[in-house]
């Protein structure tokens, strides 16, 4: 076998429906990813015993993460994503398993992004990070790069984000997790994934993101899904553009 899902007692008729719109949310988010790089991988991490975050490489030097239900199964971790893609969207209520593709592990090198350790810093508010997003499609008219943006903007520090209370966080007690600076490249990432949509009326109330970090990671959670970005100087790598 290669690269499963094993949905397997973990789906019943009162969590159908929701299950059918965590696959489509999730086809969305990939589809949305193959676009920016069509050799683009998903790595698979199991949450708990019911559930498995889908990581998704991309071309900006980050990786988002969206969650489906099931067990990680096979023999792998690691598929195309154009294969996983072609198995979420084909998801129907009462399937065993979900064929994601051929083992592509060596493909990704390094841990995936840790589900413990980090630190909330502050939550920016969704219309902050749409207007960014649309102000770096503005002034990166005259430039290309990945999915259009210019590798300086993506390097570029567009948002600092400092701990409300002012307190220092980190285990070692220095000041790794009491501020943050947001470069493009994550900012690109939310935006061309469309992790922070317009929300409607129901849900205007979690119109935000939470930006947190480890010692090696920033982590920025989104109605739709999460971007992990590297920090500098940290020991977490992310795949290249294939």
């Amino acid at each position: 076998m290669g690269v499963t899902i094993d949905l397997q007692g973990t789906i019943n008729s009162r969590s159908a429906t929701a299950a059918v719109s965590a696959m489509r949310r999730a086809g969305a988010v990939v589809k949305r990813a193959l676009v920016m790089d069509p050799g683009a991988l998903v790595r698979l991490s199991a949450v708990g015993e019911r559930s498995t975050d889908l990581f998704i490489s991309t071309p900006l030097g980050c990786v988002a993460s969206v969650r489906v239900p099931g067990q990680v199964g096979g023999s792998g971790t690691v598929a195309y994503a154009s294969d996983a893609l072609e198995a979420i969207v084909a998801f129907e209520p009462g399937q065993q398993t979900l064929d994601l593709g051929a083992d592509m592990d060596l493909m990704w090198v390094g841990s995936p992004p840790p589900q413990q350790g980090f630190e909330l810093i502050d939550t920016v508010p969704g219309d902050v990070v749409r207007g960014l997003h649309a102000d770096m499609a503005t002034e990166n008219e005259a430039n290309s790069g990945p999915m259009g943006i210019a590798r300086s903007l993506l390097e570029q520090q567009v948002l600092t984000v400092q701990r409300a209370d002012g307190a220092h966080g980190g285990a070692e007690g220095n000041d790794a997790t009491a501020s943050v600076a947001l470069e493009g490249r994550t900012i690109a990432a939310l935006g061309g994934l469309r992790l922070v949509p317009e929300p409607g009326e129901k849900l205007r109330d979690y119109d935000y993101v939470r930006v947190s970090a480890s010692g090696s990671w920033i982590r920025v959670d989104a109605l739709v899904g999460s971007v992990y970005a590297p920090r500098p100087g940290g020991l977490a790598r992310v795949p290249g553009p294939r």
